[in-house]
């Protein structure tokens, strides 16, 4: 819109803002630009297989095990698609099941599962289905690999009966 435009649709009206109401209006924007951000990253993460896990800040060696657990498994990284909260924040889980194909959801540690996990209800090293998709929990591969409860056993277990069965 030019001025003469302006002018002509707006004579004799008074067009300003205070300037409380564009810092408000700034705030309001930013808000909604990370909504819409985080809403964004959750529509850009596609999943190429149907199994997820889901982790926490996943350090080189924990990765190294997760690899050699899957191996046994017949599993392998190609096999799986790994979502880390620590780079990928807030996901969405309803909507990356909606919109992908999901089998299994692996979620290791229960910092991965944010406030989507406890909805779930699962009991740890325990797989539960809920409408055709297997869930699972377990402690994150730190506390796994140091085993002070066994963990690496009931991992083992459990990762068998979410992979091979069914």
């Amino acid at each position: 819109m030019d001025k003469n435009l302006a002018n002509y649709l707006f004579h004799n009206e008074t067009l300003y803002l205070v300037p409380s109401e564009v810092k408000m209006q700034s705030q309001a924007l930013k808000k909604t630009s990370k909504t819409n951000e985080a809403s964004m990253l959750n529509d850009v993460f596609k999943m190429k297989t149907k199994h997820l896990v889901v982790v926490n800040d996943i350090k080189a060696e924990q990765q190294e095990f997760l690899v050699k657990v899957l191996m046994a498994l017949n599993m392998s990284l190609a096999k799986i698609d790994m979502l880390d909260v620590s780079k990928f924040q807030n996901p969405d889980f309803k909507s990356i099941i909606y919109n992908n194909t999901v089998k299994s959801i692996l979620y290791l540690g229960d910092e991965s599962g944010g406030d989507f996990l406890p909805k779930l209800k699962l009991t740890p090293y325990e797989a539960k289905e809920i409408k055709n998709i297997k869930f699972f929990s377990s402690a994150n591969l730190q506390e796994v690999s140091q085993n002070s409860n066994n963990e690496k056993r009931l991992l083992w277990e459990g990762l068998k009966k979410l992979y091979t069965q069914g």
